[in-house]
């Protein structure tokens, strides 16, 4: 991208290599990384910013925070998923000062971490709990989640669905949740194993990568293959699953459990790096502040699909109380242009494929 404006800084971007990365240039991020790609290893994300972690710095080597003379009020990142992260949720502002000062090894900042994703390719992932009828039957046809569970607790979850009262759900509900996170790992091994083999002779049929709906049971048996014997294994009998096209987006709020499992996408969030897991990963799980802090609505995902203005998709956080981003993307053919409109504080422009002038 040819800058025509001496206001426009040219970035050099700091790549993280997650596990669960693409691997090489199969990796939309090692594309777009200014740096060496090692091709036999995993490129997850691109970030771009002033986060401490991982900031961003100008063609000189100059940090952009020293360049600018202030932080960015958000984080932009661009990933690329190879296999499933972990089950994870974001802290509310409050709990994140509490637990960055209790303890700030592991989690290194006090923000909230509220995101925005849009797909770039299909894009799968797990997000919010399921309609309380769905997790209902998952109990009745899958015996293996209700021994993790326990016949009390999967009793009051259903009792609590046929009542229908939202508050008594919802405390039911995280009561069954927390239980299966929070089991024997030996006992999570033998149903997990129990859960695989009677899927695993069933004929189940193809997923239609143009299509929203994820096959579940076909889900459960990758994850198994990705993460033998985990807890997370057995997460989609709880969480919603959801496969963007290109171009459509979900707005990832404090609380909401969640975890992405294929595919790219862009990231904008607020410049935090806390993550709260207890499934599907090699990294610290923190299981009971997980348990504890989630939000046990019944949250079917919201797609977001903008309409184009001008030539521009404009993303904006469904909560109002998130200002710290907005995204805006633009598909351009050959000689077009277009005009993004003017914003408070600084905008970061990414290019993924082509080239132009700005």
């Amino acid at each position: 991208m040819a800058a025509d404006n001496e206001k426009c800084i040219q970035l050099k971007c700091a790549s993280q290599q997650y596990a669960w990365g693409k691997i090489g240039n199969e990796s939309l991020v090692a594309q777009l990384f200014s740096g060496e790609v090692k091709q036999n290893e995993p490129y997850a994300e691109l970030w771009m910013g002033t986060h401490h972690k991982a900031p961003a710095r100008t063609m000189n080597d100059k940090l952009l925070s020293d360049e600018i003379k202030q932080d960015l009020p958000y984080l932009f990142k661009v990933l690329s998923v190879n296999k499933a992260l972990s089950i994870q949720a974001h802290p509310t502002k409050s709990l994140a000062k509490k637990l960055h000062a209790e303890r700030p090894e592991v989690y290194k900042d006090p923000n909230h971490k509220p995101e925005m994703t849009i797909a770039i390719t299909p894009f799968e992932a797990m997000c919010g709990f399921r309609p309380s009828e769905q997790i209902a039957d998952h109990m009745k046809t899958y015996p293996e989640i209700g021994n993790l569970i326990g016949p009390e607790l999967v009793e009051a979850f259903l009792k609590s669905v046929d009542g229908g009262n939202e508050e008594s759900v919802k405390h039911a509900l995280k009561d069954a949740f927390s239980a299966v996170m929070k089991a024997d790992k030996a006992q999570v091994a033998q149903e997990v194993q129990s859960l695989v083999k009677s899927l695993s002779g069933k004929d189940l049929p193809e997923d239609d990568k143009k299509s929203r709906e994820m096959n579940m049971e076909k889900l459960i048996l990758r994850l198994q293959t990705q993460f033998e014997d985990d807890v997370g294994v057995f997460a989609p009998l709880f969480l919603n699953l959801v496969r963007l096209q290109p171009g459509e987006a979900i707005f990832l709020s404090a609380g909401l459990p969640h975890a992405y499992l294929d595919g790219n996408c862009l990231e904008a969030m607020a410049p935090s790096d806390n993550v709260v897991r207890a499934g599907l990963t090699p990294k610290l799980r923190d299981t009971p502040v997980l348990c504890e802090m989630l939000d046990y609505s019944i949250a079917v995902p919201n797609v977001i699909i903008p309409g184009k203005v001008d030539g521009i998709r404009t993303y904006i956080p469904t909560d109002d109380a998130v200002q710290e981003f907005t995204m805006a993307t633009s598909r351009l053919s050959d000689g077009e242009g277009v005009i993004f409109p003017q914003v408070p504080g600084f905008s970061i422009v990414l290019v993924i494929d082509g080239e132009g002038t700005l």
